[in-house]
């Protein structure tokens, strides 16, 4: 169990390091498209549009607490608050992993449909290649009102 908790501290850690560097990442796609000279930066935009729709994938550790349950050898704690607290901790974890995918499941799908309005998706395939941020001259094709959709 202890195993278990590591590895959801680490998988916690990354995501709330992946979600701090989105965050700035979005605040400088702002920043960037807010700014008069915003057609120089435009593999720049591309780069921080597409990334801007990346999750960690991660998964709750249960194997302990799954084994627990399928052996009904929750009965062996004895301390009844330390069963309670196991179990009050699967509650929110699944609670976590719920939010994790109704997040992006609603609002990054979301996002998606309005960079698509933007930015031609075609131009997403380009960004594999290695001196993309360099080669790119294309226009972003918005109105304001569907870059404000975008932004806010």
């Amino acid at each position: 169990m202890i195993e278990d908790l590591k590895l959801d501290k680490n998988n916690l850690e990354k995501d709330i390091q992946i979600r701090k560097s989105n965050e700035v990442n979005f605040d400088t796609l702002i920043s960037i498209l807010k700014s008069p000279n915003y057609s120089n930066e435009t593999g720049h935009i591309y780069w921080l549009a597409r990334i801007g729709s990346r999750k960690n994938h991660w998964a709750y550790n249960d194997r302990t607490i799954q084994q627990l349950r399928n052996s009904d050898n929750f009965r062996l704690i004895r301390n009844s608050n330390v069963s309670d607290k196991i179990l009050q901790y699967d509650l929110l974890m699944r609670q976590v992993l719920y939010l994790n995918d109704h997040e992006y499941n609603i609002i990054i799908a979301d996002y998606r449909k309005q960079v698509m309005r933007v930015f031609n998706p075609l131009v997403f395939q380009e960004m594999q290649k290695e001196d993309f941020l360099n080669t790119l001259k294309t226009t972003l094709n918005y109105s304001l009102m569907i870059l404000f959709k975008l932004i806010y």
